[in-house]
């Protein structure tokens, strides 16, 4: 006999179903629920056309494994395709989807990366420089052809000189002594990149940048450094102690040497184009005075009585000037000049003669030649500096190393190898460290008495002139090479 529930009844029984439907139960209770789902492999990675099988098992809450019918699905089958056992197979499409696993009541997904072959390997950032001591990470991915990155690659890192930069196997870098370029080596297989990595000497205090390629410098007593760009007319003021560029003054055309007047207020510099001694004024920012020679202006030097001494790079003489009349006072046969050094008392003049390989000496009350140094030596030289009691002559060689003469004689008694292209030396302000630089991108700090080299900095470029900082005892190097102006202690 059939029985019928009557239409109230059976809408109740919708709507019960219903209610179970829709908070998650069922009234089919033919079986456990699983509490998770175990997919593998669980890192998807493949290439266009290359195939892996897919294993799923439900697992209890207290990891028993059930007896269940799992279903595979690819979110992008343009990507991939998944059969029904679970045969994953990358299509000729390079992307990102994503695989579900499905069953029990559950399920999981597993990202799916399709990449090309590897190809190399990119290390970031590419090119970094470090002071002794610092760190910086090192971060490297596998790449295929087009440049996508290809995951799930053990990558380890290793440096080419280790006394300069160490490495760790995860990449990351510390400077432990100067110099540079080092490359360090990210590896993953076969295939490598690198990183090249510059260790700044812990001597080297700033890098300060500037343009127009910084020639000559000068410093006064107050701690500023003045800076001439031989490629433009500037001059630009640093001051030493921060490192910071605190001004420029543009005025001319070729900004070759600079000098200070006795008070500190007014600095001088010499225009090679013009032929023009300009007086720059930083306060107002500008050029208040200028002296017309009419001469290749090359070299400057300034005395106590406010006279200025200058060479000239093409000529054959150095002048002497009045800074407060603008007159010619005097001159003296020399033949092309490029540095001009003081000694102790402003009574002479030592002057490099670049052609003729020389150094003249010229005494500043009536500017007669009274001796030559080096005759016939065959050397290049540059700038030069006195001991502080005057009997010793400390002249850069750009053909050689650091010549020390003998005042009294003019004959050279020693010398300190400095491997050649020596341009710039300057005296500490107590007489006991001369700091000598070399075209090669070093400077090197010396014992004055001992002549030991007791430390060599790596600034790297083109080092031209120096001067030392009379309040902190630091130097100051005007490096054509870089565009840069270093502070070294």
């Amino acid at each position: 006999m059939t029985h019928f529930l009557p239409d109230r009844a059976r809408t109740a029984a919708a709507l019960v179903a219903a209610a179970l439907v829709a908070a998650g139960c069922s009234s089919d209770t033919t079986g456990p629920q699983a509490a998770a789902i175990h997919l593998l492999p669980q890192q998807l990675w493949l290439r266009p056309g290359d195939s892996v099988q897919l294993t799923a098992t439900a697992v209890t809450s207290d990891s028993a494994q059930l007896s269940a019918t799992i279903t595979f699905s690819v979110s992008d089958t343009t990507i991939a395709l998944v059969t029904p056992s679970g045969l994953l197979h990358a299509r000729h499409k390079i992307g990102h989807a994503t695989v579900t696993a499905s069953g029990a009541g559950t399920q999981v997904q597993e990202p799916l990366i399709v990449t090309g072959t590897p190809f190399g390997v990119a290390v970031t950032p590419a090119t970094t420089t470090l002071t002794e001591g610092a760190s910086v990470q090192l971060s490297a991915y596998v790449h295929d052809s087009l440049n996508d990155t290809v995951p799930y690659r053990t990558i380890t890192f290793s440096s080419g000189d280790t006394t300069i930069v160490r490495v760790t196997p995860a990449g990351l870098a510390t400077g432990v002594g100067a110099g540079g370029p080092v490359y360090v080596l990210a590896a993953s297989g076969l295939l490598g990149g690198n990183a090249q990595l510059f260790v700044r000497d812990s001597n080297l205090l700033a890098n300060v940048p500037v343009a127009a390629a910084p020639y000559f410098v000068r410093v006064s007593a107050a701690g500023l450094a003045y800076v001439t760009s031989i490629s433009d007319g500037i001059v630009h003021r640093i001051t030493v102690s921060t490192g910071a560029l605190a001004d420029s003054i543009r005025f001319g055309v070729n900004a070759v040497q600079v000098a200070i007047s006795a008070g500190g207020d007014t600095s001088y510099v010499t225009d090679r184009s013009t032929g023009k001694i300009y007086a720059l004024e930083w306060s107002g920012h500008h050029a208040i005075d200028s002296i017309t020679t009419g001469t290749d202006l090359y070299a400057l030097a300034i005395d106590h009585s406010g006279n200025a001494y200058v060479g000239t790079g093409g000529g054959s003489a150095v002048y002497k000037y009045s800074l407060t009349s603008h007159a010619k006072l005097d001159s003296a046969s020399v033949g092309p000049s490029t540095q001009i050094a003081l000694g102790p008392g402003d009574s002479l003049l030592y002057v490099s003669s670049t052609v003729a390989s020389d150094i003249v000496v010229v005494r500043t009350s009536d500017m007669l030649t009274v001796a030559t140094f080096l005759p016939g030596a065959a050397g290049k030289p540059q700038q030069s500096v006195t001991s502080q009691d005057g009997s010793e002559l400390y002249v850069a060689d750009e053909f050689g190393n650091l010549r020390i003469l003998s005042t009294m004689t003019g004959l050279q008694v020693d010398s300190v190898v400095t491997g050649g292209g020596t341009f710039g030396v300057a005296l500490s302000s107590d007489g006991a460290t001369l700091y000598v630089g070399t075209t090669a991108g070093k400077i090197f700090v010396i014992n004055r008495a001992t002549r030991a080299v007791k430390h060599v900095v790596l600034v790297g470029g083109t080092p031209r002139c120096l001067a030392v900082d009379p309040v902190s005892g630091r130097a100051v190097v005007a490096n054509e090479g870089s565009n840069e102006v270093e502070i070294v202690r």
